[in-house]
């Protein structure tokens, strides 16, 4: 894939994981704020 094309899906799954009806309860919560913390474990 492309750099591009990662990013792109990248922002779908983002996208699907968060959308209000059908996403991840766990997902849908986070905001900046909460997620943070986990930004560098989960880049791991």
């Amino acid at each position: 894939m492309t750099p591009s094309k990662d990013i792109s899906r990248l922002i779908e799954i983002m996208a699907a994981l968060r959308a209000p009806k059908t996403g991840c309860p766990w997902d849908i919560e986070q905001d900046f704020s909460t997620i943070a913390p986990y930004t560098i474990e989960e880049a791991y």
